[in-house]
């Protein structure tokens, strides 16, 4: 909670402070999964633009491990 409440500091905006709470919870998300946040958004950004809207899902099943 201290890092946050010093992030926080330079957040201006209210949508700042959203950005930041998404960033928290990805990189949270991928701790707990034992997921690379790196190797899976470089995963998921070479694969989108091939993806269909409708398998999107698809992307989320492709995880890569640490």
């Amino acid at each position: 909670m201290a890092l946050g409440k010093k992030n926080y500091l330079f957040a201006r905006l209210h949508e700042e402070e959203h950005r930041i709470d998404m960033m928290y919870s990805f990189l949270g998300s991928c701790a707990a999964n034992d997921v690379n946040p790196m190797t899976w958004l470089e995963n998921i950004l070479e694969k989108v633009n091939d993806t269909k809207i409708k398998d999107i899902y698809v992307l989320l099943l492709s995880m890569p491990k640490l």
